[in-house]
């Protein structure tokens, strides 16, 4: 019997063999931990390695960032609902997957046993091995919701995301243009809630409590959701607007995200981290941003609030000053002796 293989067994042997070798060639250029995508962001969400990943110029593997930047959108949106981020993140990565997988059999005449392997190799084992196994690749959407389930569910989140955006505004205002003044005191969110309806937001027709309870439901990732308000694409959309519309992919934000990133480290360090924010037994909106930067390499970007119209300069303004600043310097000036002459 001869030792010679066959043709379809000497490509295997050499297909198995590329493999190898693109395994040890790949493990000097992407930007991932072993087992980190299952741990840290399929299983369990953690935002700073997220973060740390898609700040991390360095290639990775195979829609690895692709996934991993949707499913960062969507927990953003809504933090507590595991099932509809691992939904959104499986969508993406199949999404890649089909249209690769398209493009790679073109190439081959429509040889679909040419196409898998020159797929499969072309992806590498990363991918395999560290996203499509994890999330139980083509079964992985079974049982979860439908992308059209998790568009919609994203779009519903927009009128009371936006309050809490806007009622931010009006404490980053104050960060921004009145902090340097001692009268003007700390900005709190109980003034900043009394005067959301003043200023018209939401048509005027929301309570102050309505406001401090759409902030407690949003506090958590509000310092990725204000700053994507402010991060705009050539379209003129923002990327809050394709986070909501469910479209937000890594390629068309990849050259943008570290500007919202760094963003929204400005937005819990310089803007959370001034304002009162006393919520009975409730941690603090600092508190639940501010880990998500530990790793994050990249500075904050200080950014502008958005405009405000003279009438409004001064509501924010008659609201916020602190009256035990003015009566201590009253007090001062009744102390003063008057001048000797």
């Amino acid at each position: 019997m001869s030792g010679k293989k066959n043709g379809i067994g000497d490509l295997i042997e050499d297909f198995q063999k590329g493999l190898s070798l693109k395994r040890k060639k790949n493990a000097e250029l992407f930007s991932y931990a072993e087992g980190e995508f299952e741990q840290a962001i399929w299983k369990e969400f953690l935002p700073a390695n997220a973060l740390s990943l898609l700040a991390n110029p360095s290639p990775s593997y195979f829609a690895h960032k692709e996934t991993v930047f949707v499913g960062l959108c969507t927990w953003a949106l809504e933090p507590s609902n595991t099932r509809l981020r691992k939904a959104a993140m499986v969508h993406e990565m199949l999404r890649i997957l089909d249209a690769d997988e398209r493009r790679v059999l073109r190439l081959v005449a429509n040889d679909s046993f040419l196409a898998h392997m020159a797929g499969v190799y072309a992806r590498g084992p990363e991918f395999y091995e560290e996203l499509f196994i994890p999330t139980r690749g083509l079964r992985g959407s079974t049982g979860l919701p439908s992308r059209g389930y998790v568009k919609n569910r994203l779009a519903s989140k927009r009128p009371e995301l936006f309050d809490a955006i806007d009622f931010l505004s009006i404490l980053h205002f104050h960060v921004s243009n009145l902090s340097e003044f001692k009268e003007y005191g700390v900005p709190s969110v109980k003034k900043g809630s009394e005067l959301f309806k003043r200023l018209g937001f939401a048509g005027g027709a929301i309570s102050a409590s309505t406001v401090k309870s759409r902030w407690r439901e949003w506090k958590s990732t509000i310092s990725l959701t204000y700053a994507a308000r402010s991060v705009y694409a050539d379209s003129g959309k923002t990327l809050l607007d394709e986070m909501l519309a469910g479209t937000a992919r890594y390629s068309r934000w990849e050259g943008l995200i570290p500007t919202w990133l760094q963003r929204a480290r400005f937005v819990a360090e310089d803007i959370l981290g001034r304002i009162r924010d006393v919520d009975g037994n409730h941690p603090g909106a600092l508190d639940l941003n501010l880990p998500y930067f530990s790793d994050l390499n990249l500075q904050a970007e200080v950014f502008e609030c958005p405009d405000f119209s003279p009438e409004q300069v001064n509501a924010i303004k008659a609201k916020f000053p602190d009256q035990r600043y003015k009566k201590a310097r009253a007090l001062v000036g009744n102390l003063v002796s008057p001048a000797i002459t």
